[in-house]
């Protein structure tokens, strides 16, 4: 499985990220790839910026976005959307530095994730969160 992160900046999306409440997300770039892949939302807040982990879903759809603002709107199930006061914070992990400089300060939008370290840290932190029984917003 592949694994991809977009970043959520509420000052350009004009709304935060506690607002996204379904397994989706919407980019201008090509996500044709990212069928069958596990997408990681993250955003950030404050200045200087604190950075959280706030959703994460298998992709299983890519269309248009319906409300035109974007090219692209990708779909999925099996994942989950935190509810703002789970929201684990990123910064202090090891591997988030290196990991934000490779993503351009997630200036580069939707990306592939190519760090292993990246998730596994991703996937330990999903661990220590998610309740046995699957749910769509946690």
């Amino acid at each position: 499985m592949s694994e991809f992160v977009v970043y959520h900046n509420p000052d350009s999306m004009g709304y935060p990220a506690e607002e996204v409440d379904t397994l989706s997300i919407v980019t201008d770039k090509s996500a044709s790839a990212a069928i069958g892949s596990r997408i990681w939302l993250l955003t950030g807040e404050g200045m200087p910026r604190t950075f959280y982990l706030c959703g994460w879903f298998t992709a299983t759809s890519i269309g248009p976005d319906p409300n035109g603002e974007f090219n692209t709107l990708v779909q999925g199930t099996a994942g989950a959307m935190l509810r703002k006061k789970r929201w684990p914070v990123l910064n202090h992990l090891p591997w988030f530095p290196q990991f934000k400089e490779t993503q351009g300060n997630f200036a580069f939008g939707f990306q592939p994730i190519n760090q292993a370290d990246v998730v596994k840290g991703l996937e330990a932190l999903v661990k220590k969160l998610t309740p046995e029984s699957p749910s769509s917003h946690v």
